[in-house]
């Protein structure tokens, strides 16, 4: 059997079919994330460096707090630059709006470039649903959340799924929830450590996921020392 082809019809006029895998061209990602820190400025900088750096996307991060935090000792902290950081607080003054996001999503499309999230929680993949976007991400984090990739794989969007600290068994059983309900999908190879040194890569994985699942793959690069 050969690999199965990531096949993308954009809904806006001001993009192009795209098919991503086998020998089509490579379709590059700018991670933009939260990076724009609630500044729709500042999101448009991020999108023109995206742009001018030659990216086929950029790709952000949205969510409702309260679908995936709890408050209280329970949540837990971040330690960022020496200071112990609520993590509850910190998502909450994190979270994007409707508006926002479709700001971000025409000023995309008008230079070219595709606009996708990776949404955390229901009412997150509602926004993406509402904003009409061509294909959603599932964070690695969410592999053996099955649950959630049936829910995602019930939208029939286009999907890329990032595979850091699963196993092989892990990424076919979430696969097979997507078959249930179409074949689009794509695979990233990512390394999750943050930053991670160049030596662990492993990027010979790229090529095993390809041939255990015959899906296209990437490779998601989250910095290296």
């Amino acid at each position: 059997m050969s690999e199965k082809v990531l096949k993308i019809i954009p809904k806006s006029k001001k993009l192009s079919p795209i098919l991503i895998g086998s020998n089509n061209p490579v379709f590059t990602i700018a991670e933009i994330g939260l990076n724009h820190n609630g500044n729709i400025e500042l999101g448009k900088k991020l999108i023109d460096s995206a742009y001018h750096a030659g990216c086929s996307s950029v790709k952000f991060q949205n969510f409702e707090t309260d679908d995936v935090y709890i408050q209280g000792e329970k949540a837990g902290k971040y330690q960022l630059l020496g200071k112990d950081i609520d993590i509850y607080d910190l998502h909450k003054n994190l979270e994007i709006e409707l508006e926002f996001l479709s700001e971000l999503k025409d000023y995309a499309e008008s230079k070219g470039m595709y606009f996708f999230s990776a949404p955390m929680g229901e009412n997150a993949l509602q926004m993406l649903l509402d904003l009409d976007c061509d294909l959603i991400k599932i964070a690695s984090y969410e592999v053996t959340n099955l649950p959630w990739i049936r829910k995602v794989a019930k939208t029939k969007k286009p999907i890329i799924m990032s595979c850091g600290g699963a196993n092989l068994e892990e990424v076919d059983r979430a696969l097979k929830q997507i078959y249930e309900f179409h074949d689009q999908v794509a695979l990233m190879h990512c390394v999750i450590k943050y930053p991670a040194e160049i030596n662990e890569a492993n990027l010979r994985i790229i090529k095993t996921l390809n041939t255990a699942f015959e899906v296209p793959v990437g490779f998601s690069n989250n910095g290296f020392k």
